[in-house]
């Protein structure tokens, strides 16, 4: 669930990680159940220049999103700077 956003190295103010506010559930290796569009998305994830991120499959268009692990049940993401969420970050802790 995303808790927060994520600014300057900690986690304060309003999740802004559209469409995690509402929840995610991981099914398996390829798909995520997202509450938000209430269906199954796909998703892959990939490192890139040491960094990893994950990539949506949709709806339309797709989005991604750089993943930093804080611990075994806490991770933020931040948009892709190539994308439209680029401004858009969370915290999410496992539920």
């Amino acid at each position: 669930m995303a808790t927060a956003g994520y600014e300057d190295g900690e986690a304060k103010g309003e999740p802004n990680c559209y469409p995690f506010e509402e929840g995610s559930k991981f099914e398996n290796e390829n798909t995520v159940y997202n509450a938000a569009f209430d269906r199954d998305v796909e998703y892959s994830l990939y490192e890139q220049d040491g960094d990893f991120h994950i990539y949506f499959a949709g709806p339309t268009p797709g989005y991604g999103y750089q993943i930093k692990k804080i611990s075994e049940n806490e991770i933020v993401i931040k948009g892709l700077k190539s994308g439209s969420f680029e401004d858009h970050s969370c915290y999410l802790e496992r539920k």
